[in-house]
């Protein structure tokens, strides 16, 4: 993992609302290409999926760390856009809808 130091107190801050159960329930994340997005929305879906987060951050040995680093954690998305284009289509966000409004797979809290 690579550290953006800039990015930090951002992530920190996420990680102390989560261990504190209030956070929001939807962000957007705005910048220029380059500055880190992207390793930010990363942090934060382990942060989330993590069953035993700490205010150092995921703990990278629990189940729900285990399958995110290996990519198939059941609750967990990433929606880019199709090879080529610069733009999500319309039936991906169809899709997310879909995926948001079913029943999660696995439960982990907001206080862990």
């Amino acid at each position: 993992m690579r550290a953006l130091p800039w990015l930090e107190p951002l992530l920190k801050q996420f990680s102390e609302r989560r261990l504190q159960g209030r956070f929001p329930h939807a962000l957007l994340l705005t910048g220029l290409p380059g500055v880190g997005k992207s390793w930010l929305a990363e942090q934060m879906v382990r942060l989330l999926v993590c069953e035993q987060p700490s205010e150092a951050g995921a703990c990278g040995h629990c189940r729900g760390c285990e399958l995110e680093a290996a990519g198939t954690h059941p609750d967990s998305r990433t929606i880019v856009p199709p090879e080529g284009k610069q733009q999500i289509r319309v039936d991906q966000i169809r899709a997310v809808s879909d995926f948001c409004s079913s029943r999660v797979n696995t439960q982990v809290s907001a206080s862990g």
